[in-house]
Protein backbone atom coordinates (compact mmCIF):
# COMPACT_ATOMS: atom_id res chain seq x y z
CA UNK A 1 0.00 0.00 0.00
CA UNK A 2 1.15 3.42 -1.01
CA UNK A 3 -0.06 6.60 1.08
CA UNK A 4 0.36 10.30 -0.13
CA UNK A 5 0.80 12.40 3.13
CA UNK A 6 0.43 16.06 3.53
CA UNK A 7 -1.03 19.01 5.51
CA UNK A 8 -1.52 22.40 5.70
CA UNK A 9 -3.08 23.42 2.25
CA UNK A 10 -4.44 26.62 3.79
CA UNK A 11 -6.25 27.93 0.78
CA UNK A 12 -3.39 27.26 -1.88
CA UNK A 13 -5.03 25.89 -4.85
CA UNK A 14 -1.82 25.81 -7.08
CA UNK A 15 -0.37 23.81 -4.41
CA UNK A 16 -3.09 21.40 -3.67
CA UNK A 17 -3.65 20.46 -7.46
CA UNK A 18 -0.11 19.67 -7.83
CA UNK A 19 0.08 17.87 -4.88
CA UNK A 20 -3.03 15.61 -5.52
CA UNK A 21 -1.15 15.17 -9.53
CA UNK A 22 1.67 14.19 -8.20
CA UNK A 23 0.17 11.46 -5.43
CA UNK A 24 -1.80 10.11 -8.40
CA UNK A 25 1.25 9.78 -10.83
CA UNK A 26 2.82 7.56 -8.02
CA UNK A 27 -0.32 5.53 -7.64
CA UNK A 28 -1.63 6.02 -4.29
CA UNK A 29 -4.00 3.77 -2.80
CA UNK A 30 -4.80 6.98 -0.27
CA UNK A 31 -4.55 10.28 0.17
CA UNK A 32 -4.56 11.94 3.51
CA UNK A 33 -4.67 15.58 4.24
CA UNK A 34 -3.73 16.05 7.77
CA UNK A 35 -5.62 19.35 8.34
CA UNK A 36 -6.32 22.99 7.59
CA UNK A 37 -7.61 23.21 4.04
CA UNK A 38 -9.07 26.24 4.32
CA UNK A 39 -7.57 29.10 6.13
CA UNK A 40 -4.80 32.12 5.54
CA UNK A 41 -4.73 31.36 1.48
CA UNK A 42 -7.15 32.90 -1.41
CA UNK A 43 -8.87 29.98 -2.80
CA UNK A 44 -10.82 28.37 0.12
CA UNK A 45 -13.99 27.59 -1.97
CA UNK A 46 -12.39 26.05 -5.30
CA UNK A 47 -9.87 24.36 -2.39
CA UNK A 48 -12.80 22.28 -0.47
CA UNK A 49 -14.77 21.86 -3.75
CA UNK A 50 -11.29 20.08 -4.78
CA UNK A 51 -10.74 18.33 -1.77
CA UNK A 52 -14.72 17.14 -1.23
CA UNK A 53 -14.99 15.79 -4.54
CA UNK A 54 -11.83 13.93 -4.57
CA UNK A 55 -12.17 10.25 -4.64
CA UNK A 56 -9.21 9.10 -2.96
CA UNK A 57 -8.61 12.18 -0.39
CA UNK A 58 -9.19 12.21 2.89
CA UNK A 59 -9.20 15.10 5.03
CA UNK A 60 -8.55 15.38 8.83
CA UNK A 61 -10.27 18.09 11.28
CA UNK A 62 -7.66 21.42 11.27
CA UNK A 63 -8.69 24.03 13.90
CA UNK A 64 -9.16 26.41 10.58
CA UNK A 65 -11.25 23.39 9.73
CA UNK A 66 -12.97 23.56 12.87
CA UNK A 67 -13.62 26.77 13.24
CA UNK A 68 -15.79 27.05 10.03
CA UNK A 69 -17.94 24.12 10.52
CA UNK A 70 -18.03 24.79 14.16
CA UNK A 71 -18.30 28.68 14.34
CA UNK A 72 -15.04 30.86 15.96
CA UNK A 73 -14.42 30.29 19.38
CA UNK A 74 -15.96 32.38 21.83
CA UNK A 75 -13.80 34.85 24.13
CA UNK A 76 -11.73 35.32 20.89
CA UNK A 77 -7.95 35.75 21.21
CA UNK A 78 -7.96 36.85 17.26
CA UNK A 79 -7.40 40.45 16.29
CA UNK A 80 -9.75 42.05 14.36
CA UNK A 81 -7.46 41.58 11.07
CA UNK A 82 -7.72 37.72 11.78
CA UNK A 83 -11.24 37.56 12.76
CA UNK A 84 -12.13 39.80 9.51
CA UNK A 85 -10.07 37.17 7.42
CA UNK A 86 -11.84 34.09 9.15
CA UNK A 87 -15.05 35.26 8.23
CA UNK A 88 -14.58 36.62 5.01
CA UNK A 89 -12.94 32.55 4.15
CA UNK A 90 -16.45 31.48 5.77
CA UNK A 91 -17.95 33.97 3.32
CA UNK A 92 -16.78 32.66 0.18
CA UNK A 93 -18.03 28.75 1.37
CA UNK A 94 -21.21 27.19 1.08
CA UNK A 95 -23.73 25.46 3.87
CA UNK A 96 -23.27 22.09 2.31
CA UNK A 97 -19.73 21.99 2.45
CA UNK A 98 -20.07 22.88 5.86
CA UNK A 99 -22.27 19.67 6.37
CA UNK A 100 -19.99 17.95 5.05
CA UNK A 101 -16.43 19.26 6.66
CA UNK A 102 -18.05 18.69 10.34
CA UNK A 103 -18.07 15.15 9.27
CA UNK A 104 -14.10 15.07 8.93
CA UNK A 105 -12.57 12.76 11.65
CA UNK A 106 -9.66 14.34 14.37
CA UNK A 107 -7.82 11.42 13.56
CA UNK A 108 -6.74 8.76 10.90
CA UNK A 109 -5.23 5.37 12.13
CA UNK A 110 -3.88 3.13 10.05
CA UNK A 111 -2.79 -0.51 11.15
CA UNK A 112 0.20 -0.89 8.83
CA UNK A 113 0.75 -4.56 10.28
CA UNK A 114 -0.50 -6.25 13.09
CA UNK A 115 2.29 -4.73 15.54
CA UNK A 116 2.43 -1.31 14.17
CA UNK A 117 -0.26 1.11 14.12
CA UNK A 118 0.26 4.23 12.46
CA UNK A 119 -1.86 7.77 13.75
CA UNK A 120 -2.80 11.09 11.81
CA UNK A 121 -3.90 13.77 13.51
CA UNK A 122 -3.42 17.39 13.35
CA UNK A 123 -1.69 18.00 16.26
CA UNK A 124 -2.18 17.00 20.19
CA UNK A 125 -5.59 17.91 21.90
CA UNK A 126 -6.52 19.40 25.01
CA UNK A 127 -9.08 17.46 26.88
CA UNK A 128 -11.98 18.63 25.75
CA UNK A 129 -11.50 16.83 22.67
CA UNK A 130 -11.32 19.20 20.16
CA UNK A 131 -8.91 22.26 20.93
CA UNK A 132 -5.37 22.17 19.82
CA UNK A 133 -2.38 22.38 22.18
CA UNK A 134 -0.07 25.02 22.17
CA UNK A 135 2.92 24.57 19.50
CA UNK A 136 6.03 24.15 20.76
CA UNK A 137 7.86 26.61 19.19
CA UNK A 138 11.28 24.71 19.31
CA UNK A 139 10.36 21.00 19.18
CA UNK A 140 12.14 18.28 20.51
CA UNK A 141 11.62 14.45 21.48
CA UNK A 142 10.17 15.26 25.09
CA UNK A 143 7.93 18.22 23.28
CA UNK A 144 6.54 15.76 21.04
CA UNK A 145 5.56 13.46 23.88
CA UNK A 146 4.05 15.71 25.55
CA UNK A 147 1.90 16.65 22.80
CA UNK A 148 1.26 13.32 21.69
CA UNK A 149 1.02 11.76 25.16
CA UNK A 150 -2.79 10.22 24.30
CA UNK A 151 -2.10 8.87 21.17
CA UNK A 152 -0.98 5.16 21.46
CA UNK A 153 0.55 4.64 17.97
CA UNK A 154 4.18 3.96 16.73
CA UNK A 155 4.37 6.34 13.67
CA UNK A 156 2.68 9.78 14.53
CA UNK A 157 2.24 12.15 11.57
CA UNK A 158 0.95 15.56 11.98
CA UNK A 159 0.71 19.18 10.78
CA UNK A 160 -0.18 22.67 12.71
CA UNK A 161 3.23 23.72 12.95
CA UNK A 162 4.45 24.63 9.75
CA UNK A 163 7.62 23.51 9.74
CA UNK A 164 9.28 20.02 8.99
CA UNK A 165 9.91 17.71 11.92
CA UNK A 166 11.20 14.29 12.47
CA UNK A 167 11.67 12.97 15.94
CA UNK A 168 11.94 9.57 17.24
CA UNK A 169 11.48 8.26 21.09
CA UNK A 170 9.44 5.52 21.67
CA UNK A 171 7.33 6.92 19.24
CA UNK A 172 8.27 8.19 15.67
CA UNK A 173 7.13 11.54 14.89
CA UNK A 174 6.77 13.35 11.01
CA UNK A 175 4.79 16.51 10.00
CA UNK A 176 6.43 17.32 6.34
CA UNK A 177 5.99 20.86 7.02
CA UNK A 178 3.31 23.22 5.30
CA UNK A 179 2.67 22.02 1.97
CA UNK A 180 0.70 25.19 1.01
CA UNK A 181 2.56 27.79 3.11
CA UNK A 182 6.32 28.24 2.69
CA UNK A 183 8.89 30.75 1.28
CA UNK A 184 9.06 28.92 -1.55
CA UNK A 185 6.48 27.79 -4.17
CA UNK A 186 7.35 24.12 -3.40
CA UNK A 187 4.32 21.63 -1.65
CA UNK A 188 6.12 19.74 1.06
CA UNK A 189 4.63 15.87 1.01
CA UNK A 190 5.01 13.00 2.36
CA UNK A 191 4.84 9.56 1.04
CA UNK A 192 4.21 6.29 2.59
CA UNK A 193 4.66 2.51 1.79
CA UNK A 194 3.86 -0.30 3.38
CA UNK A 195 5.17 -3.59 2.19
CA UNK A 196 4.44 -6.76 4.49
CA UNK A 197 7.60 -6.06 6.86
CA UNK A 198 9.09 -2.76 5.47
CA UNK A 199 7.75 0.41 6.39
CA UNK A 200 9.18 3.10 4.02
CA UNK A 201 8.58 7.13 5.21
CA UNK A 202 10.12 9.62 3.11
CA UNK A 203 9.65 13.44 2.21
CA UNK A 204 8.87 14.80 -1.37
CA UNK A 205 9.77 17.91 -2.73
CA UNK A 206 7.45 19.08 -5.50
CA UNK A 207 7.21 22.22 -7.19
CA UNK A 208 4.06 24.82 -8.36
CA UNK A 209 3.31 27.50 -10.28
CA UNK A 210 2.73 30.28 -7.82
CA UNK A 211 1.71 33.70 -10.14
CA UNK A 212 -2.00 33.19 -9.52
CA UNK A 213 -2.06 32.91 -6.25
CA UNK A 214 -0.07 36.14 -4.93
CA UNK A 215 -2.39 38.13 -7.53
CA UNK A 216 -5.22 36.64 -5.75
CA UNK A 217 -4.67 38.02 -2.54
CA UNK A 218 -4.84 41.76 -3.64
CA UNK A 219 -7.72 40.71 -6.96
CA UNK A 220 -9.92 38.78 -4.24
CA UNK A 221 -9.62 41.61 -1.48
CA UNK A 222 -8.41 39.01 1.35
CA UNK A 223 -8.69 40.73 4.64
CA UNK A 224 -5.32 40.65 6.46
CA UNK A 225 -2.87 39.79 3.05
CA UNK A 226 0.10 42.15 3.62
CA UNK A 227 0.33 40.56 7.05
CA UNK A 228 -0.24 36.80 5.16
CA UNK A 229 2.12 37.54 3.11
CA UNK A 230 4.95 38.47 4.88
CA UNK A 231 4.27 35.60 7.29
CA UNK A 232 2.92 32.84 6.05
CA UNK A 233 3.84 32.89 1.93
CA UNK A 234 6.87 34.46 2.27
CA UNK A 235 8.18 35.04 -1.54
Amino acid sequence: MKIGIFTDIHANLPALEKSLQFFEEEGCDRIIHIGDMIGIGPYPRECLALALNHPKLECIMGNHDYWFAHALPENNWMGEEEIAHQKWTHAQLSEDMKNEVVKWPFQIDVQAREDYKISCIHYGLKENGWDFKSIAREPDEKAMDQIFVEIDANLILFGHHHIYHAFKTHKEYFNPGSAGCWNEAVARLGLLEIEKENICLKRVFVPYQDGDLMKAFDERNVPSRDFIRKIFIVR
